[in-house]
């Protein structure tokens, strides 16, 4: 139980506000030719920066080591 706990605080924590979300939604679907793509979230930029940079396996142990 206090895992999910941890995990649902964790979430609440680390993950973009609902309204924000909303808002991109919304500009998408009035959009006359909208992306493909549209990140969203904390620390979105950074990854993406870093995945141009460093090997994906690289980043993906600094996400797996963040969240434990």
């Amino acid at each position: 139980m206090e895992m999910a706990y941890e995990g649902s605080t964790f979430a609440k924590d680390n993950t973009e506000d609902p309204i924000e979300v909303a808002r991109l939604i919304k500009k998408i679907v009035f959009d006359k030719k909208p992306a493909f793509y549209h990140p969203i979230g904390k620390g979105i930029k950074a990854i993406l920066f870093l995945k141009k940079l460093l090997p994906w396996s690289f980043i993906e142990k600094m996400i797996i080591k963040k969240m434990a």
